[in-house]
């Protein structure tokens, strides 16, 4: 873009698997996706993929432990990603591991 590259969540997501490698099943396979075409897309597929395996808050706390090397060009610096709250948000996220989670990833 003319201000840069765009930043997207999915440039995110797709950063976890730097830090914890079971995750790159996740991004693969979005990835191979043949019917998901946009960065949105695969953003919210990789999210319904994290839930179905119950990763998400894992995958988060990964983002998380390293924001500073991960997430400081992608949010301004007092963003609640960056911040000790973030934390909080992570534990909380735990909680959604007692739901099963089936969605259809096409």
């Amino acid at each position: 873009g003319l201000l840069g590259p765009k930043k997207e969540l999915w440039d995110i997501l797709q950063l976890v698997e730097k830090y914890c490698p079971e995750a790159q099943d996740i991004t693969s396979s979005i990835r191979d996706l043949p019917t998901v075409r946009t960065a949105m897309g695969r953003a919210r597929a990789w999210l319904r993929m994290a839930l179905m395996q119950k990763k998400l808050a894992d995958y988060l706390k990964v983002l998380i432990d390293h924001r500073d090397d991960l997430l400081s060009e992608y949010f301004e610096p007092d963003a609640l990603m960056l911040s000790e709250e973030a934390i909080v948000i992570m534990g909380l996220l735990v909680g959604l591991n007692v739901i099963d989670c089936n969605f259809c990833v096409k």
